[in-house]
């Protein structure tokens, strides 16, 4: 006879639906990719420690601020509990009076993954980052164009 499966606490539950929502946002639910990601050069998220976090492993909050550490997540998101993702303060730029206007990925987190990596990898890496975005920044340059165009 199996004994029934312990309960799990809400807060567990919560944490579990913010750590898929943090997978579905930033890796499209691709889990191989946030695995990844927590990858901080001394240790990485195994796929059974990361499906046993979701589905019904013991998810405390001294694993819950690791993890959130670990994949660059801000502090406290695994237990936010609003219908959004946690919004996040608009960081400090490198130029005084300006602000860092991105919402998914923080000054910080670049200065980290910019550490981590090493001078080399580093410019490597930031140059990707600056072809990327480029490129999503003239197709919203051109829809912009449009719209102006549109609307007169």
């Amino acid at each position: 006879m199996s004994s029934p499966e312990k309960p799990t606490k809400p807060d567990e539950e919560n944490r579990r639906t913010q750590l898929q929502r943090w997978i579905d946002a930033h890796f499209q639910g691709r889990m191989v990719d946030f695995i990844a990601s927590t990858n901080d050069g001394e240790r990485q998220i195994n796929q059974g420690e990361l499906s046993a976090l979701l589905r019904k492993k013991a998810f405390g909050e001294r694993r819950a601020r690791a993890l959130e550490q670990q994949a660059g997540m801000p502090r406290g998101y695994l237990d936010w509990t609003g219908d959004a993702p946690v919004p996040k303060p608009m960081m400090p730029a490198a130029d005084a009076g300006t602000t860092w206007p991105f919402a998914l990925i923080s000054y910080q987190r670049v200065m980290t993954l910019q550490s981590r990596l090493g001078p080399t990898l580093a410019r490597e890496a930031l140059q990707d980052i600056d072809e990327q975005m480029d490129l999503v920044l003239t197709k919203w340059e051109r829809r912009a164009r449009r719209e102006l165009q549109q609307s007169k």
